[in-house]
């Protein structure tokens, strides 16, 4: 089997100027893997008798063999626009969750590929791999400090972090989260000055 080739970020969030891998970049990555491996993705919406929308994000062999993931679309407003974005969003997150691929810079990356950057940047003997070191132990009073210093003036930066890692105050951030806050804090407002 053929590996995967690096998916960098080609797209920004406009909201949140958070980078991303659209549906196009990943495929045109993944789509020459899977056929010289003989598999091949499909993605199709259902309708259920209910009303709501699934969709189903389909694996296959050419042996005939699949698997598949199923998510509900359920768009935060009723028009066109935002189930077309919603149905896009949950498009590359269930083909990235299926074929077990990771986006190189995605923030919102829970795999934590941000932190896998940072542990490879420091390891001293060279090697290119390390296992990811996962803590749930909350950041040091210093990095509190450090981390409050980069947000001020960015109040809505702090309030996504707190909602993405899910914590009421950025004290309880973990500490194997810390780098990858910061460096998100960092890119954000690189973004907004220019």
């Amino acid at each position: 089997m053929k590996s995967y080739k690096p998916i960098e970020c080609n797209r920004e969030n406009p909201h949140y100027a958070d980078p991303y891998a659209d549906l196009n970049m990943i495929m045109s990555v993944m789509r020459p893997i899977l056929s010289d491996n003989d598999l091949s993705v499909t993605q199709r919406t259902i309708l259920k008798q209910d009303g709501s929308t699934i969709l189903q994000t389909r694996l296959w062999h050419s042996s005939g063999q699949w698997i598949e993931t199923r998510a509900r679309i359920i768009p935060s407003k009723n028009d066109l626009q935002t189930y077309g974005s919603n149905l896009q969003y949950n498009k590359r997150y269930q083909l990235t969750s299926l074929l077990g691929i990771t986006i190189t810079y995605d923030f919102l990356d829970d795999e934590g590929e941000m932190d896998m950057v940072t542990t490879k940047q420091k390891l001293p003997d060279g090697r290119s791999y390390s296992i990811k070191r996962q803590s749930f132990d909350p950041i040091s009073k210093q990095q509190i400090k450090e981390l409050e210093k980069e947000l001020y003036g960015f109040e809505e930066t702090a309030e996504q972090i707190k909602e993405h890692f899910r914590i009421n105050t950025l004290a309880n951030l973990p500490q194997s989260k810390y780098e990858a806050a910061i460096n998100h804090i960092r890119y954000v407002k690189d973004k907004l000055r220019k």
